[in-house]
């Protein structure tokens, strides 16, 4: 291609910088709806997996008694934290609703009060979690200053592994 050279970009169509989704129709936007319910369980079952990973960890040796049992609230926290974090909104979701104008003035003040618990349930929960994660983090690596001496002896992987 010769330098200069422009491309004719008139005759394709494109997407602006600042796509946002359109909703043609009340139908697909109720498949985007599911599509985004199943995301969330997906992701609920997904932070639950690695929850569980940490809890193994339940017996294992640390350093001193204190940062074994802030191991042990942290792996609680970021395994049960998830799921509140969720179930509120999947449960709603499924429950409520998609049209206001059905609900009597009484569903719709109790629908409000909902929505409010749900707001302050979602905006509470996420430094818990962000302060659970870091903390596992960082006792994971101050973990290092205690290790065993085993962990300083070489292995022979001729032994285990023949073919190497």
């Amino acid at each position: 291609m010769r330098a200069g050279a422009s491309i004719g970009y008139a005759s394709r169509a494109q997407v602006p910088m600042f796509y946002a989704y359109t909703d043609p129709g009340y139908g697909s936007y109720k498949a985007v709806r599911e599509d985004l319910f199943f995301g969330h369980i997906l992701l609920m079952v997904v932070c639950l997996i690695f929850g569980c990973v940490h809890l193994l960890a339940w017996f294992s040796d640390f350093p001193n008694h204190t940062e074994h049992l802030l191991w042990r609230i942290c792996s609680v926290a970021i395994t049960v934290l998830p799921p509140i974090y969720a179930l509120p909104v999947l449960l709603l979701r499924s429950v409520l609703p998609q049209d206001s104008l059905e609900l009597s003035p009484n569903r719709k003040n109790l629908q409000a009060m909902l929505l409010q618990l749900i707001v302050f349930v979602q905006l509470a929960i996420p430094p818990f979690y962000f302060i659970a994660r870091l903390f596992l983090l960082i006792e994971m690596i101050i973990s290092l200053r205690n290790l065993p001496s085993s962990a300083f002896m070489n292995v022979t992987w001729t032994t285990y592994f023949p073919h190497v």
